[in-house]
Protein backbone atom coordinates (compact mmCIF):
# COMPACT_ATOMS: atom_id res chain seq x y z
CA UNK A 1 0.00 0.00 0.00
CA UNK A 2 2.70 1.99 0.48
CA UNK A 3 4.27 1.56 -2.55
CA UNK A 4 1.12 2.35 -3.90
CA UNK A 5 0.48 5.62 -2.09
CA UNK A 6 4.43 6.85 -3.58
CA UNK A 7 3.90 5.99 -7.01
CA UNK A 8 0.54 7.80 -6.93
CA UNK A 9 2.49 10.95 -5.44
CA UNK A 10 4.82 10.85 -7.88
CA UNK A 11 2.45 10.70 -10.55
CA UNK A 12 0.03 13.27 -9.27
CA UNK A 13 3.83 15.64 -8.79
CA UNK A 14 4.39 14.67 -12.34
CA UNK A 15 1.46 16.05 -13.26
CA UNK A 16 1.29 18.80 -11.37
CA UNK A 17 4.84 20.27 -12.60
CA UNK A 18 3.44 19.51 -16.00
CA UNK A 19 0.44 21.70 -15.81
CA UNK A 20 2.59 24.65 -13.99
CA UNK A 21 5.15 24.54 -17.06
CA UNK A 22 1.92 24.39 -19.81
CA UNK A 23 -0.12 26.93 -17.94
CA UNK A 24 3.36 28.81 -18.00
CA UNK A 25 3.89 28.86 -21.31
CA UNK A 26 0.53 29.84 -22.34
CA UNK A 27 0.40 32.86 -20.39
CA UNK A 28 0.51 36.11 -22.56
CA UNK A 29 3.89 38.29 -21.22
CA UNK A 30 3.29 41.47 -20.48
CA UNK A 31 6.13 43.86 -20.72
CA UNK A 32 7.68 45.56 -18.18
CA UNK A 33 7.76 49.61 -17.56
CA UNK A 34 10.51 51.69 -17.28
CA UNK A 35 10.32 55.44 -17.35
CA UNK A 36 12.94 57.93 -18.20
CA UNK A 37 13.81 60.55 -15.41
CA UNK A 38 16.27 62.15 -17.17
CA UNK A 39 17.88 63.29 -13.12
CA UNK A 40 21.56 63.67 -14.71
CA UNK A 41 21.09 64.48 -18.63
CA UNK A 42 21.07 68.19 -18.53
CA UNK A 43 20.26 69.72 -21.85
CA UNK A 44 23.70 68.79 -23.70
CA UNK A 45 25.25 69.81 -26.95
CA UNK A 46 27.01 66.68 -27.16
CA UNK A 47 24.90 63.30 -28.45
CA UNK A 48 27.86 61.38 -27.06
CA UNK A 49 27.17 62.99 -23.50
CA UNK A 50 27.72 60.37 -20.97
CA UNK A 51 24.83 61.79 -18.61
CA UNK A 52 22.44 61.39 -21.43
CA UNK A 53 22.67 57.38 -22.01
CA UNK A 54 20.43 54.51 -21.77
CA UNK A 55 22.74 52.71 -19.79
CA UNK A 56 23.41 54.94 -17.40
CA UNK A 57 20.77 53.44 -14.14
CA UNK A 58 20.45 57.47 -12.65
CA UNK A 59 18.56 58.50 -15.77
CA UNK A 60 15.20 55.82 -14.56
CA UNK A 61 12.70 56.11 -12.21
CA UNK A 62 13.85 53.31 -9.98
CA UNK A 63 17.51 53.28 -10.82
CA UNK A 64 16.93 50.25 -13.66
CA UNK A 65 17.84 50.07 -17.01
CA UNK A 66 16.14 49.09 -20.12
CA UNK A 67 15.91 45.27 -20.77
CA UNK A 68 14.76 43.43 -24.06
CA UNK A 69 10.83 43.51 -23.96
CA UNK A 70 10.17 46.65 -21.59
CA UNK A 71 8.38 49.64 -22.78
CA UNK A 72 10.03 52.82 -22.25
CA UNK A 73 7.95 55.97 -21.60
CA UNK A 74 9.80 59.50 -21.97
CA UNK A 75 8.26 62.84 -19.86
CA UNK A 76 9.03 65.94 -20.00
CA UNK A 77 11.79 66.19 -22.21
CA UNK A 78 12.71 69.48 -23.60
CA UNK A 79 16.17 69.12 -25.71
CA UNK A 80 17.68 72.29 -27.18
CA UNK A 81 19.82 71.88 -30.58
CA UNK A 82 17.75 68.61 -30.89
CA UNK A 83 19.90 66.47 -28.48
CA UNK A 84 18.12 64.29 -25.56
CA UNK A 85 18.34 60.61 -24.72
CA UNK A 86 20.21 58.50 -26.49
CA UNK A 87 20.14 54.83 -26.72
CA UNK A 88 23.95 53.27 -26.76
CA UNK A 89 22.56 49.88 -25.65
CA UNK A 90 22.85 47.37 -29.38
CA UNK A 91 20.77 44.94 -29.93
CA UNK A 92 17.54 45.86 -27.53
CA UNK A 93 14.36 44.45 -28.48
CA UNK A 94 11.41 46.50 -27.12
CA UNK A 95 7.80 46.61 -26.75
CA UNK A 96 6.68 50.16 -27.13
CA UNK A 97 8.26 53.58 -27.39
CA UNK A 98 5.63 55.80 -25.35
CA UNK A 99 5.71 60.05 -25.26
CA UNK A 100 3.49 61.68 -22.69
CA UNK A 101 2.98 64.80 -20.64
CA UNK A 102 4.57 66.65 -22.96
CA UNK A 103 3.82 70.70 -24.20
CA UNK A 104 6.23 71.38 -27.08
CA UNK A 105 6.57 74.76 -28.83
CA UNK A 106 8.63 76.31 -31.70
CA UNK A 107 12.07 76.41 -29.96
CA UNK A 108 11.76 73.26 -28.24
CA UNK A 109 11.46 69.39 -29.09
CA UNK A 110 11.48 66.01 -28.01
CA UNK A 111 14.05 64.02 -29.39
CA UNK A 112 14.84 60.15 -28.37
CA UNK A 113 18.07 58.92 -30.41
CA UNK A 114 18.58 55.66 -31.59
CA UNK A 115 22.32 55.32 -32.91
CA UNK A 116 22.50 51.69 -32.54
CA UNK A 117 20.12 48.73 -33.85
CA UNK A 118 17.19 48.19 -32.16
CA UNK A 119 13.93 46.06 -32.82
CA UNK A 120 10.54 47.47 -31.92
CA UNK A 121 7.22 44.47 -31.18
CA UNK A 122 4.17 47.40 -30.55
CA UNK A 123 4.88 50.49 -31.61
CA UNK A 124 5.96 53.65 -30.57
CA UNK A 125 3.35 56.10 -29.39
CA UNK A 126 2.63 60.22 -28.51
CA UNK A 127 -0.01 60.33 -25.70
CA UNK A 128 -0.60 64.00 -25.60
CA UNK A 129 -1.57 66.63 -27.86
CA UNK A 130 0.94 68.84 -29.21
CA UNK A 131 0.25 72.18 -30.52
CA UNK A 132 4.08 72.80 -31.92
CA UNK A 133 6.57 70.46 -32.68
CA UNK A 134 5.98 66.60 -32.93
CA UNK A 135 8.27 64.38 -30.74
CA UNK A 136 10.78 62.57 -32.86
CA UNK A 137 12.22 59.00 -32.41
CA UNK A 138 15.25 57.30 -34.11
CA UNK A 139 18.43 58.97 -35.55
CA UNK A 140 21.57 60.00 -34.05
CA UNK A 141 23.50 61.25 -36.76
CA UNK A 142 25.05 57.90 -37.15
CA UNK A 143 23.48 55.32 -39.46
CA UNK A 144 21.16 52.93 -37.10
CA UNK A 145 18.32 50.46 -37.75
CA UNK A 146 15.16 50.13 -36.37
CA UNK A 147 14.01 46.84 -36.80
CA UNK A 148 10.29 45.78 -36.69
CA UNK A 149 9.75 42.70 -34.42
CA UNK A 150 6.12 42.45 -35.03
CA UNK A 151 3.53 44.34 -36.60
CA UNK A 152 3.61 48.53 -35.26
CA UNK A 153 1.53 51.38 -34.98
CA UNK A 154 3.23 55.12 -34.83
CA UNK A 155 1.01 57.49 -33.77
CA UNK A 156 2.12 61.31 -33.51
CA UNK A 157 5.82 60.70 -33.73
CA UNK A 158 8.12 62.24 -36.13
CA UNK A 159 10.70 59.45 -37.01
CA UNK A 160 14.25 59.04 -37.62
CA UNK A 161 16.95 61.25 -39.78
CA UNK A 162 18.07 60.61 -43.39
CA UNK A 163 21.02 58.00 -42.59
CA UNK A 164 18.66 55.42 -40.38
CA UNK A 165 16.85 53.15 -41.77
CA UNK A 166 13.58 51.78 -40.56
CA UNK A 167 13.49 47.16 -41.73
CA UNK A 168 9.78 45.98 -42.44
CA UNK A 169 11.11 42.48 -41.35
CA UNK A 170 7.84 40.88 -42.85
CA UNK A 171 5.51 42.98 -41.27
CA UNK A 172 3.34 46.38 -41.40
CA UNK A 173 4.24 49.61 -40.51
CA UNK A 174 1.25 51.52 -39.81
CA UNK A 175 1.19 55.55 -39.25
CA UNK A 176 -1.98 56.18 -37.61
CA UNK A 177 -3.15 59.48 -35.86
CA UNK A 178 -6.42 61.74 -35.20
CA UNK A 179 -7.06 64.97 -34.20
CA UNK A 180 -4.73 68.28 -35.36
CA UNK A 181 -1.44 67.74 -35.29
CA UNK A 182 1.77 69.39 -37.07
CA UNK A 183 2.90 68.11 -40.42
CA UNK A 184 4.19 64.27 -39.22
CA UNK A 185 8.18 63.72 -41.11
CA UNK A 186 9.64 60.34 -41.85
CA UNK A 187 12.83 61.16 -42.27
CA UNK A 188 14.20 57.49 -42.43
CA UNK A 189 14.87 55.07 -45.19
CA UNK A 190 11.75 52.18 -45.23
CA UNK A 191 13.72 49.02 -46.25
CA UNK A 192 12.81 45.30 -46.41
CA UNK A 193 9.23 43.95 -47.15
CA UNK A 194 6.47 44.65 -45.74
CA UNK A 195 3.23 47.05 -45.35
CA UNK A 196 3.18 50.26 -44.80
CA UNK A 197 -0.20 52.03 -44.37
CA UNK A 198 -1.23 55.64 -43.62
CA UNK A 199 -4.23 56.30 -41.72
CA UNK A 200 -3.78 60.40 -40.70
CA UNK A 201 -6.35 63.38 -40.31
CA UNK A 202 -3.37 65.30 -41.28
CA UNK A 203 -0.79 64.45 -43.70
CA UNK A 204 2.58 62.45 -43.99
CA UNK A 205 6.05 64.28 -45.22
CA UNK A 206 8.26 61.06 -46.24
CA UNK A 207 11.83 62.34 -46.98
CA UNK A 208 13.40 59.00 -47.00
CA UNK A 209 14.77 57.55 -50.23
CA UNK A 210 12.64 54.38 -49.57
CA UNK A 211 13.60 50.94 -51.04
CA UNK A 212 10.67 48.60 -49.33
CA UNK A 213 9.01 46.03 -51.42
CA UNK A 214 5.48 44.83 -50.83
CA UNK A 215 2.13 47.05 -50.31
CA UNK A 216 1.53 50.52 -49.26
CA UNK A 217 -2.09 51.71 -48.06
CA UNK A 218 -3.01 54.99 -48.22
CA UNK A 219 -6.47 54.74 -45.87
CA UNK A 220 -7.02 58.17 -44.91
CA UNK A 221 -5.52 61.62 -45.06
CA UNK A 222 -2.15 62.97 -47.14
CA UNK A 223 1.36 61.64 -48.34
CA UNK A 224 4.04 64.01 -49.70
CA UNK A 225 7.34 63.01 -51.34
CA UNK A 226 9.29 66.20 -48.86
CA UNK A 227 12.37 65.87 -51.47
CA UNK A 228 12.07 65.48 -55.13
CA UNK A 229 14.51 63.18 -55.91
CA UNK A 230 13.26 60.38 -53.72
CA UNK A 231 10.85 57.22 -54.57
CA UNK A 232 8.72 57.46 -51.13
CA UNK A 233 7.24 54.43 -52.00
CA UNK A 234 9.83 52.62 -52.63
CA UNK A 235 9.05 49.58 -54.91
CA UNK A 236 5.68 49.00 -53.71
CA UNK A 237 2.07 48.52 -54.85
CA UNK A 238 -0.04 51.32 -53.93
CA UNK A 239 -3.94 51.25 -52.63
CA UNK A 240 -5.43 54.72 -52.50
CA UNK A 241 -8.87 54.99 -50.69
CA UNK A 242 -11.30 57.21 -51.78
CA UNK A 243 -10.68 59.26 -48.59
CA UNK A 244 -7.00 58.93 -49.51
CA UNK A 245 -4.23 61.36 -51.08
CA UNK A 246 -0.47 61.02 -52.72
CA UNK A 247 1.45 64.19 -53.55
CA UNK A 248 4.00 63.95 -55.83
CA UNK A 249 6.51 66.97 -56.38
CA UNK A 250 9.23 66.31 -59.29
CA UNK A 251 11.38 69.22 -60.83
CA UNK A 252 13.16 66.76 -63.64
CA UNK A 253 11.16 64.38 -66.05
CA UNK A 254 10.28 61.01 -63.95
CA UNK A 255 8.45 58.06 -64.26
CA UNK A 256 6.57 56.23 -61.46
CA UNK A 257 6.53 52.85 -61.93
CA UNK A 258 4.53 51.90 -59.13
CA UNK A 259 1.19 50.13 -59.62
CA UNK A 260 -1.15 52.20 -58.33
CA UNK A 261 -4.88 51.09 -57.68
CA UNK A 262 -7.26 54.03 -57.26
CA UNK A 263 -10.53 52.69 -55.16
CA UNK A 264 -12.41 55.84 -55.15
CA UNK A 265 -15.79 57.14 -54.89
CA UNK A 266 -15.24 60.52 -56.51
CA UNK A 267 -17.37 63.60 -57.98
CA UNK A 268 -16.48 66.77 -58.19
CA UNK A 269 -15.92 67.84 -55.02
CA UNK A 270 -14.25 65.18 -53.37
CA UNK A 271 -10.40 64.63 -52.35
CA UNK A 272 -8.06 64.40 -54.86
CA UNK A 273 -6.68 61.13 -55.05
CA UNK A 274 -3.40 62.45 -57.16
CA UNK A 275 -2.09 65.57 -56.63
CA UNK A 276 0.90 66.75 -58.69
CA UNK A 277 3.74 69.23 -58.74
CA UNK A 278 6.68 70.44 -60.93
CA UNK A 279 8.22 72.78 -63.02
CA UNK A 280 7.11 73.99 -66.67
CA UNK A 281 8.46 71.83 -69.26
CA UNK A 282 8.34 68.60 -66.80
CA UNK A 283 6.87 65.49 -68.32
CA UNK A 284 5.53 63.12 -65.17
CA UNK A 285 4.10 59.17 -66.11
CA UNK A 286 1.93 56.93 -64.54
CA UNK A 287 1.75 54.20 -66.72
CA UNK A 288 0.39 51.19 -64.05
CA UNK A 289 -2.35 53.90 -62.83
CA UNK A 290 -5.91 50.59 -61.93
CA UNK A 291 -9.15 52.53 -61.81
CA UNK A 292 -11.52 50.42 -59.33
CA UNK A 293 -14.00 54.08 -58.90
CA UNK A 294 -14.37 57.61 -60.24
CA UNK A 295 -10.54 59.65 -59.58
CA UNK A 296 -10.14 63.60 -58.86
CA UNK A 297 -6.21 64.48 -60.31
CA UNK A 298 -4.90 67.77 -59.30
CA UNK A 299 -2.29 69.42 -61.38
CA UNK A 300 -0.57 72.14 -59.03
CA UNK A 301 1.00 73.99 -62.50
CA UNK A 302 -1.96 73.69 -64.61
CA UNK A 303 -0.60 72.99 -67.73
CA UNK A 304 3.10 74.14 -67.25
CA UNK A 305 3.66 70.08 -66.14
CA UNK A 306 2.62 67.37 -68.77
CA UNK A 307 1.25 64.43 -66.72
CA UNK A 308 1.25 61.28 -69.18
CA UNK A 309 -1.41 58.38 -68.16
CA UNK A 310 -0.57 56.37 -70.98
CA UNK A 311 -1.22 52.90 -69.66
CA UNK A 312 -3.80 53.73 -67.61
CA UNK A 313 -6.46 50.99 -67.03
CA UNK A 314 -9.53 52.87 -66.37
CA UNK A 315 -12.03 49.86 -66.12
CA UNK A 316 -14.85 52.40 -67.41
CA UNK A 317 -14.12 54.79 -65.10
CA UNK A 318 -13.77 58.58 -65.42
CA UNK A 319 -11.46 61.01 -64.31
CA UNK A 320 -11.97 64.64 -62.67
CA UNK A 321 -8.94 66.78 -63.97
CA UNK A 322 -8.29 69.65 -62.21
CA UNK A 323 -5.45 72.53 -62.51
CA UNK A 324 -4.61 74.69 -59.97
CA UNK A 325 -2.65 78.27 -60.23
CA UNK A 326 -4.13 81.27 -61.20
CA UNK A 327 -6.33 79.41 -63.40
CA UNK A 328 -8.53 76.26 -62.04
CA UNK A 329 -10.41 75.10 -65.51
CA UNK A 330 -12.02 71.50 -64.95
CA UNK A 331 -10.57 69.19 -67.85
CA UNK A 332 -7.76 67.33 -69.20
CA UNK A 333 -6.03 71.01 -70.80
CA UNK A 334 -4.87 71.06 -67.37
CA UNK A 335 -1.38 69.31 -68.72
CA UNK A 336 -2.88 65.64 -68.38
CA UNK A 337 -2.47 63.31 -71.36
CA UNK A 338 -3.63 59.97 -72.64
CA UNK A 339 -6.18 59.54 -69.95
CA UNK A 340 -9.57 58.64 -69.29
CA UNK A 341 -13.09 60.31 -70.56
CA UNK A 342 -13.29 63.92 -68.08
CA UNK A 343 -16.32 62.97 -65.39
CA UNK A 344 -19.70 64.85 -66.34
CA UNK A 345 -21.27 62.80 -63.78
CA UNK A 346 -21.27 59.81 -61.34
CA UNK A 347 -21.31 56.88 -63.91
CA UNK A 348 -21.25 53.11 -63.13
CA UNK A 349 -18.20 51.18 -65.01
CA UNK A 350 -19.16 49.27 -68.16
CA UNK A 351 -17.32 46.96 -71.02
CA UNK A 352 -18.50 47.56 -74.39
CA UNK A 353 -16.80 51.31 -74.61
CA UNK A 354 -14.63 51.42 -71.44
CA UNK A 355 -13.22 54.63 -72.47
CA UNK A 356 -17.12 56.51 -72.57
CA UNK A 357 -18.59 55.29 -69.37
CA UNK A 358 -22.85 55.31 -69.31
CA UNK A 359 -25.16 55.22 -66.73
CA UNK A 360 -26.23 51.28 -66.45
CA UNK A 361 -29.88 50.60 -66.22
CA UNK A 362 -31.73 49.44 -63.04
CA UNK A 363 -32.07 45.85 -62.82
CA UNK A 364 -35.38 44.41 -63.68
CA UNK A 365 -37.89 43.91 -60.39
CA UNK A 366 -38.35 40.06 -59.60
CA UNK A 367 -41.55 38.46 -61.18
CA UNK A 368 -43.98 36.53 -59.33
CA UNK A 369 -43.74 32.89 -59.52
CA UNK A 370 -45.54 32.11 -63.01
CA UNK A 371 -45.59 28.06 -63.01
CA UNK A 372 -47.84 25.75 -60.26
CA UNK A 373 -44.72 23.68 -59.74
CA UNK A 374 -42.91 27.57 -58.56
CA UNK A 375 -45.73 27.93 -56.36
CA UNK A 376 -45.31 24.60 -54.22
CA UNK A 377 -42.03 24.72 -53.80
CA UNK A 378 -42.21 28.75 -52.06
CA UNK A 379 -44.91 27.46 -50.21
CA UNK A 380 -43.17 24.49 -48.75
CA UNK A 381 -39.73 25.03 -48.05
CA UNK A 382 -39.43 22.47 -45.46
CA UNK A 383 -40.46 19.70 -47.95
CA UNK A 384 -38.60 20.68 -50.54
CA UNK A 385 -35.54 21.01 -48.25
CA UNK A 386 -35.64 17.92 -47.00
CA UNK A 387 -36.18 15.97 -50.00
CA UNK A 388 -34.13 18.55 -52.73
CA UNK A 389 -35.58 20.52 -55.22
CA UNK A 390 -35.34 17.73 -57.94
CA UNK A 391 -38.00 15.02 -55.54
CA UNK A 392 -40.11 17.49 -55.04
CA UNK A 393 -40.53 18.64 -57.69
CA UNK A 394 -41.42 15.08 -59.04
CA UNK A 395 -43.54 14.34 -56.49
CA UNK A 396 -45.42 17.01 -56.97
CA UNK A 397 -46.01 16.43 -60.81
CA UNK A 398 -46.96 13.33 -59.74
CA UNK A 399 -49.81 13.67 -57.56
CA UNK A 400 -51.46 16.44 -59.89
CA UNK A 401 -51.35 13.25 -62.40
CA UNK A 402 -53.07 10.94 -59.90
CA UNK A 403 -55.76 14.16 -59.29
CA UNK A 404 -55.72 14.64 -62.84
CA UNK A 405 -57.33 10.95 -63.28
CA UNK A 406 -59.53 10.77 -60.36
Amino acid sequence: MIKINRSLAVLLLAVSISTLVNMGLSQKTYAASKTWSGAVCAKTVNINDADCMWDNPLNWLGGVVPANGDSLTFTHILSDGHFGPTNNMPGLTINSIIFTDFNSDVDKAMFVFSPQTITITNGIYNTFDTKGDLPTFGGGATSDTVLLGGDITVTGVSIGDPVSDINLSGHSLSFVDTGTMPLRQIWSKITGNGVVNFNSDGKYSVDGANTYTGTTNVIKGGVVNGLSTIEMFGSSDINISDVGEVNYTFFSDRIINNKITINSKADKNAINSLSLLGSEGTTISLPNITLNGNARFLNKTHNLLTVDLAGIKSNGYCVWYTGGGDSDIDGPSNGFINGPTMCKEIVSPVTSDPEVPVKTAAPAAPTAPNTAIQKFILANPVIVAALGLTTAAAIFIAARRQLGKK
